[in-house]
């Protein structure tokens, strides 16, 4: 199961990109982690799956929230699966680096290496780092990536990521 922001909503082939699995996507627009930890019941646990692949976190960035609160919201959403879920594996996919929202960037970076700390220490789980393979040698995001808003991935973006989280998928 995927869910999260419109950057999982929009990802139109994401069934085609892990052939072999079964895949939902449950993201939805605007979404922030809040939402995700607050919706949980209707967008996750309905289908009790066996891994659950999360993005969500650049909304929350741009709409004034501290990298802080969204390490403390993804921790929520991870101990709420863990309760209904014990043995499901969870992903979380940093948060990318959007050319839109480069005013954002360290604080992005921040929830990133946040996140992957708490990671580290839980079973079950993992950091997919899309963030780095987006950036061009001089650590901007690679603009031929995204939609002409900036923010919003291309065919070429999915491909980065799907690349990434195929090492993440069970066997």
């Amino acid at each position: 199961m995927f869910t999260g922001s419109s950057s999982i909503r929009m990802w139109k082939d994401l069934e085609k990109a892990f052939p072999g699995y079964e895949i939902i996507n449950r993201g939805f627009g605007g979404s922030e982690m809040e939402d995700v930890v607050a919706l949980a019941d209707k967008v996750i646990f309905p289908y009790a799956p066996r891994q659950v692949v999360v993005y969500a976190g650049d909304n929350d960035i741009a709409a004034g929230k501290m990298a802080e609160d969204v390490a403390a919201d993804f921790q929520l959403l991870f101990r709420k699966i863990r309760v209904r879920l014990p043995q499901t594996h969870i992903v979380f996919i940093s948060i990318k680096p959007s050319p839109s929202r480069m005013e954002y960037i360290e604080e992005i970076k921040k929830a990133n290496a946040l996140v992957k700390k708490f990671i580290k220490g839980e079973r079950n789980a993992a950091y997919a780092d899309v963030f780095s393979p987006m950036l061009d040698k001089d650590g901007r995001p690679l603009p031929d990536l995204f939609l002409e808003d900036s923010l919003h991935m291309n065919d070429k973006g999915y491909e980065i990521w799907a690349g990434i989280l195929k090492r993440y998928l069970p066997r």
